[in-house]
């Protein structure tokens, strides 16, 4: 079973800058400057192995441990007649100010990477993905202007096919995006990544998150090293529980501002969700919604 616990206090969300430029980068260790992003795009093409920046400075990059994934999900264009009808707009991921949260978003991921090695210390660099439902395929521009690698995906179950009534009723009108949301169970399909951030475009990153990517890349804790031991003594989890000793398949955090007060069933929020890619997990996933048992206000059983 996939191993999930809830995190406290780690993800900042908060407003942030605007990205320019192309963000690729020369791997293999070479030096080059942040502030110079066309430099690092001629490293990756076997360009320069040194750059400089505008005032002369030249920063390295050590070779990255792994790429991670980060995605995001576009349901519909949206429209401007009604912003607050968030289902009729096709989710608050299609606000037309979307291409701006994608921007920021994206920046903040870089200045958390390796890119930015000399200021973050991450060894971790980064690819984004967005996830694009055929409502939207035609924004979708947005996305590859700024970098991204756009993938066009339908709902990844037929709302008809679900058993319980009440949620085949009731699914097309929950949330932010009724049965688009689920969209981001794609992030378990992306199997070229060892690990998958899936992100609203409304949030960014403000500090690197390679404590969390070292956990879970080393295996079951009796296994891991002594880099991956430090990180999960650094990780804070809810309630100062422990971590499990197991490997580390998942983490989310727990959404208590959508509950009243003393509700005993806190449910995950969707914004932010760090995955491995397993495809077992992808289907597990589409079948309980599919055939589980649902409760109204608690949700699956």
């Amino acid at each position: 079973a996939t191993t999930l616990f809830a995190l406290a206090l780690w993800l900042t969300l908060a407003l942030f800058g605007l990205d320019s430029g192309n963000d690729d980068y020369g791997g293999g260790g070479s030096p080059v400057s942040d502030l110079d992003e066309s430099a690092d795009a001629n490293n990756a093409a076997g360009g320069n192995d040194q750059s400089k920046n505008a005032i002369g400075e030249v920063h390295y990059i050590p070779t990255p441990k792994a790429t991670i994934a980060y995605a995001v999900s576009l349901t519909s264009c949206g429209v401007t007649s009604d912003r607050h009808d968030n289902i009729k707009n096709g989710g608050h991921s299609s606000d037309p100010s979307f291409h701006e949260g994608a921007a920021v978003l994206k920046h903040s991921i870089h200045l958390s990477s390796v890119r930015n090695y000399h200021r973050s210390k991450s060894v971790f660099d980064y690819e984004m993905i967005a996830f694009v439902h055929p409502n939207a395929k035609s924004c979708s521009h947005v996305f590859r202007d700024l970098g991204y690698t756009v993938q066009i995906r339908e709902t990844p179950f037929n709302v008809t096919d679900i058993k319980d009534k009440f949620l085949r009723e009731h699914i097309v009108k929950s949330g932010c995006c009724g049965e688009k949301e689920y969209l981001k169970l794609y992030a378990y399909a992306l199997l070229d990544y060892p690990i998958v951030i899936h992100l609203d475009l409304d949030s960014l990153i403000l500090q690197p998150l390679d404590d969390l990517f070292h956990a879970m890349l080393d295996g079951d804790a009796d296994k891991q090293s002594k880099e991956a031991v430090e990180a999960r003594s650094r990780i804070q989890a809810m309630h100062n529980d422990p971590l499990p000793e197991k490997s580390i398949d998942a983490y989310f955090t727990r959404d208590y501002n959508m509950i009243n007060p003393g509700h005993k069933h806190v449910g995950v929020q969707g914004g932010f969700l760090i995955v491995k890619p397993n495809t077992d997990a992808f289907r597990e996933y589409v079948s309980i919604v599919l055939s589980g048992k649902f409760f109204q206000g608690s949700g699956w059983k």
